[in-house]
């Protein structure tokens, strides 16, 4: 009889055992890609910014979070929103006139305004946009002002404290031009054949893309010295790097190649001080927009992006991750079946575009100490 007992005990603990071991390699991921996806989100609360539908492309600087809203009829006519996170309060920064979405700085709002803009049709049915403005406004005076008229018609401000960058057109030649808002005085960053776009700027350190010699890369200068350099070679001769941000020392860009099928977009930042380079992140193909590629925001040491939680038969589930360059994994910041997209972020707090409650509208997240 005892034998029978302890019979009985082995086989159920030898059914334990395939159980356990079945259930494990159902649940364990097949990658690093899906453990990746798998973590659960590190953060404390999340909200929601925008009460009204048509909320895009959020920007954020400490309290103050700003979005551009579009009107019925197309671009070149939208709104620019504003919120306190402090207390709650929504504002209207811009009315009508407003023709890209809005960067911040503290307590100034920098757009591309179309006030003044004509359209017209070029010989092959293209439109283009003439008289584009570039204004400001600041938060906390209400004071509305005009920052430059550039000959670009796409000039795509950044703004960093009291400095305003931004693309244009120089004696004939493209080129990035600056202004301190403050003093007023207007300066040439960068002006190359080479076409210098997409800028950056964080305190005195402006950062483009250019393709001087064939090849893309991305480009710095210091505005207290004057030096320019080289930040990031492309590693072939093409466009594979794109979208670069800056924070601080780090500089962030994200290396894909639209023209190639299947392939990965990699997300990867440069510290300036020291040389070292990070590995943030590989997205495999379809797990981002094939067009744009994943969007991505940097603040200090901390990094976000959308990417693709969960490919169904339906359209794609995007999702906000994070990083934190110092320290750790990625970790997933949204978990809502519902798209979230576009994020920006300024200190812990994230925001996003997201489109859970059946529009588009912008919500956010405070971070936890753990993922900072």
């Amino acid at each position: 009889m005892a034998r029978y007992h302890v019979r009985r005990l082995i086989l159920a603990a030898s059914i334990v055992v395939l159980l356990l071991t079945v259930v494990t390699t159902v649940v364990a991921p097949a990658s690093a890609h899906a453990r990746r996806l798998l973590q659960q989100p590190v953060v404390s609360r999340e909200f929601s910014v925008s009460a009204r539908d048509n909320a895009w492309s959020p920007a954020i600087s400490g309290k103050f979070v700003v979005w551009e809203h579009l009107q019925p009829g197309g671009r070149l006519r939208n709104d620019i929103v504003g919120k306190d996170l402090m207390t709650g309060r929504t504002f209207i920064v811009a009315a009508g006139t407003v023709a890209n979405s809005p960067v911040i700085s503290g307590r100034l709002v920098v757009w591309d305004d179309c006030r003044y803009c004509k359209v017209t049709r070029d010989a092959m049915g293209y439109y283009i946009i003439h008289n584009v403005k570039i204004y400001g406004k600041d938060l906390v005076t209400g004071r509305e002002f005009l920052i430059a008229s550039p000959a670009d018609a796409t000039p795509s401000p950044a703004i960093s404290g009291q400095i305003v960058v931004w693309q244009d057109i120089c004696k004939g030649q493209p080129c990035i031009y600056g202004k301190n808002v403050a003093t007023g005085r207007e300066f040439v960053i960068s002006r190359h054949r080479a076409a210098p776009s997409q800028v950056a700027i964080s305190g005195r350190i402006v950062i483009w893309m250019d393709n001087r010699n064939g090849v893309v890369g991305i480009y710095g200068k210091n505005l207290s010295t004057g030096q320019t350099f080289l930040i990031v070679p492309s590693k072939e001769v093409g466009a594979n790097l794109r979208d670069p941000k800056i924070s601080g020392h780090i500089v962030l860009w994200t290396d894909w190649d639209v023209d190639r099928a299947d392939q990965p977009a990699c997300i990867y930042a440069r510290d300036l001080s020291t040389g070292h380079e990070f590995h943030v992140a590989t997205i495999p193909y379809g797990h981002f927009n094939p067009q744009l590629g994943p969007s991505t925001a940097l603040d200090g040491n901390l990094v976000v992006w959308d990417e693709v939680a969960h490919l169904s038969s339906r359209a794609p589930n995007y999702d906000i991750y994070g990083k934190n360059l110092l320290a750790g994994p990625s970790f997933r910041i949204t978990q809502d079946i519902h798209n979230q997209q576009a994020p920006a972020i300024s200190g812990t707090t994230v925001v996003w575009e997201d489109s859970r409650r059946g529009g588009q509208y912008i919500y956010g997240a405070v971070l936890s100490l753990s993922a900072t």
